[in-house]
């Protein structure tokens, strides 16, 4: 049982960790409006 238990905890973050880039990439024209970096700018620091 423990095993499962660490297993659906990693699934977990895995699954957060994949849902916050997911996020930021279809949120680039919200960022840069905010932020009031070009585009091209927020999609590099997207890449790292």
């Amino acid at each position: 049982m423990n095993y499962v238990a660490n297993l659906n905890i990693a699934s977990v973050l895995y699954g957060i960790g994949a849902w916050v880039i997911v996020e930021c990439m279809l949120n680039v024209y919200r960022i840069s409006r905010i932020s009031g970096w070009d585009i091209s700018n927020v999609t590099n620091s997207m890449m790292i």
